[in-house]
């Protein structure tokens, strides 16, 4: 190999390993944070569903297989259009109402027309707190519909991005990727 050449990939090699550091965190002025601290605060916030993150398994990967879902949409990350998937926090009392894409672990109940997840009431646990090392909020509470139990955890990001997952005790989880608006900008 030829001097030029070896220069050549010593310079490529160091470029690629230097672009492959984590990114640095997102940096927030203090008066940034204290307004989000302050949104999330007085709860009253809507958390609007952009993506559906099931989790991908036999029967989901043989419906995308299959052509049946949304252009764009894949097993693991389904599109949700501009369709209204909600999780709101008004005061003491939540309200969901989410599309459910993924396997159940026991079977339901009659009414084949609540299919997705969706709940009205207060939860238990609720806690939220800010997390330094991802530089976001976390919030997680306990909540039962009638009939199912669900443990919520979020993220929450002060450009008002947010992740949303949902354990459910008769189905497998599902996530949720979207945006955090006030109940008025609803």
């Amino acid at each position: 190999m030829g001097k030029i050449t070896q220069v050549w990939i010593a310079v490529m090699a160091v470029l690629a390993l230097g672009s492959c550091g984590s990114g640095k965190k997102a940096a927030y002025s203090d008066a940034e944070l204290e307004a989000f601290k302050t949104f999330l605060e007085n709860k009253e916030f809507v958390f609007k569903a952009r993506w559906a993150n099931p989790l991908a398994s036999q029967g989901l990967n043989a419906i995308a297989n299959a052509g049946l879902l949304a252009p764009g949409s894949t097993a693991g990350r389904i599109d949700l259009f501009n369709s209204n998937n909600t999780l709101e926090i008004n005061g003491d009392t939540i309200t969901a109402n989410l599309p459910y894409y993924g396997e159940r672990r026991f079977a339901g109940g009659y009414n084949t027309n609540n299919t997705g997840i969706k709940f009205n009431d207060t939860p238990e646990d609720y806690t939220i707190a800010y997390d330094e090392k991802r530089n976001a909020y976390t919030m997680a509470f306990v909540i039962n519909n009638g009939t199912e139990n669900y443990n919520v955890t979020g993220t929450f990001f002060p450009n008002l991005s947010a992740n949303v997952f949902i354990n459910s005790t008769q189905r497998q989880g599902i996530g949720f990727t979207g945006k955090l608006e006030t109940i008025a900008e609803r």
